[in-house]
């Protein structure tokens, strides 16, 4: 089911309220028929005689007739009408492209995967053993610093600190110690893992916080980090790969409600905003040949230190 902010959700609360509503007329007028009218009930025999193929005058009701009309007309009005504003919801109010609260990326169907391209770089954390905040990671030209709060640093006394990215692994003195080098040209071209750990004396190593960092440019295969409460805006493509010729797919991130179509040499948009982290799932929803039903990538909702900020 999709989330419950979704246009769908209270859509498909509205059309369920109006069906019950119309199931509760219709079967209670069908109870009532049966009943009133079944053999033995009435007594009025010039009612039973019934001429195939004629209407019979003694049953005309204009009033009911104008009712059955009228009634149904303005139902299926009101059904348009909500059908069209969520229409209008999902394509026509599209976010800003230059807005900063915006996350562009670029997604390619191929038979049979999904790859997500960054147009944006993108940096987020995970909170492990250590409070959240209590670690910060400051962005410079030379690499990362990274600074551990006293009070992390007093719970794990007798312990060393250490982080970690790209193979480079610096020890944290005093608190603050900066990762360059290898992980610093990494943090500029893929998806950049900094892990920041406190080492016991045996060895034990327990993982204080991770920062995750994403560089524009960089793709993913069927699993896509995407930021929390920003307006996501897929600019969507069907490409050929090998033998594999390119065909029809369609884009259903199940959490959203949403699905849009991917055609070749047609650049189609599709565009949400993720109120919730967590993970989710993405299907394509048109048939696409033989491994259709393993086109499912997944989707890694964060909290977004940077969204679209080098």
């Amino acid at each position: 089911m999709p989330a419950e902010y979704t246009v769908f959700a209270s859509l498909y609360a509205e059309f369920i309220f109006l069906s019950i509503l119309v199931a509760l007329f219709v079967f209670g007028w069908l109870a009532y028929t049966v009943l009133v009218h079944r053999q033995g009930v009435n007594q009025n025999a010039n009612l039973e005689k019934l001429t195939p193929g004629t209407f019979p005058k003694e049953r005309d009701n204009m009033k009911a007739e104008i009712a059955w009309f009228i009634g149904p007309i303005i139902l299926i009005g009101y059904l348009t009408f909500l059908a069209w504003g969520s229409t209008i919801t999902m394509w026509a109010n599209q976010p800003d492209p230059n807005a900063a609260s915006t996350f562009d990326m670029d997604v390619t169907a191929y038979q049979w995967y999904w790859e997500f391209e960054y147009n944006e770089d993108m940096t987020w954390e995970e909170t492990h053993a250590a409070p959240q905040g209590t670690i910060t990671f400051t962005n410079g030209t030379e690499g990362v610093t990274v600074f551990i709060w006293e009070s992390v640093r007093d719970e794990f006394a007798n312990h060393t600190f250490q982080a970690e990215a790209g193979g480079d692994i610096v020890e944290i003195i005093d608190g603050s110690g900066m990762v360059s080098g290898e992980s610093s040209n990494h943090r500029k071209s893929g998806h950049s893992v900094l892990t920041v750990s406190a080492i016991n004396s045996n060895g034990d190593e327990t993982i204080l916080g991770i920062q995750h960092h994403v560089a524009a440019g960089f793709s993913s295969i069927n699993e896509v980090w995407l930021p929390n409460e920003m307006d996501i805006v897929w600019h969507m493509n069907s490409m050929p790969i090998g033998d594999n010729p390119a065909v029809l797919h369609s884009a259903f991130p199940i959490e959203y409600a949403n699905k849009e179509d991917l055609v070749p040499n047609i650049e189609t948009t599709m565009f949400f905003t993720p109120q919730d982290v967590g993970d989710f799932e993405m299907v394509c929803a048109e048939y696409c040949g033989q491994q259709h039903s393993v086109m499912v990538a997944t989707m890694h909702v964060v909290d977004s230190t940077q969204g679209g900020v080098a």
